[in-house]
């Protein structure tokens, strides 16, 4: 629970300094997404032309785009890697075993 506490406040932080992203869209179709807040928030910080800061931004998630589409096998080796990451950091064949770790879980999981 410590563990999840403090992944919580670190995606709650990074969260906020994220302006965009290339999304992979493992079962859709990519896109370039793009957090107008924190860019907006960045801007003022920064003091810096909005226009100019928009156009950066944008550019730098488009270098992704084309690193992904220039590179054929890249986009769906990333999304095989970081689901079998994510099934060994949740599912498995241990999964009763992890959840029995967790009495207030191990409970729930039982009835």
């Amino acid at each position: 629970m410590v563990t999840g506490g403090e992944v919580a406040g670190l995606f709650a932080f990074v969260s906020t300094k994220v302006l965009g992203q290339y999304d992979l869209a493992p079962q859709g179709t990519p896109r370039l997404l793009l957090v107008a807040p924190n860019i907006l928030s960045a801007e003022r910080e920064l003091e810096v032309n909005p226009s100019d800061f928009r156009l950066w931004v944008c550019l730098h998630e488009e270098t992704h785009r084309v690193q992904f589409t220039a590179v054929p096998w890249l986009r769906e080796h990333l999304i095989e890697s970081a689901q079998s990451l994510g099934q060994g950091m949740v599912g498995g064949a241990d999964t009763a075993q992890k959840l029995s770790l967790c009495p207030r879980v191990a409970g729930r999981h039982s009835r």
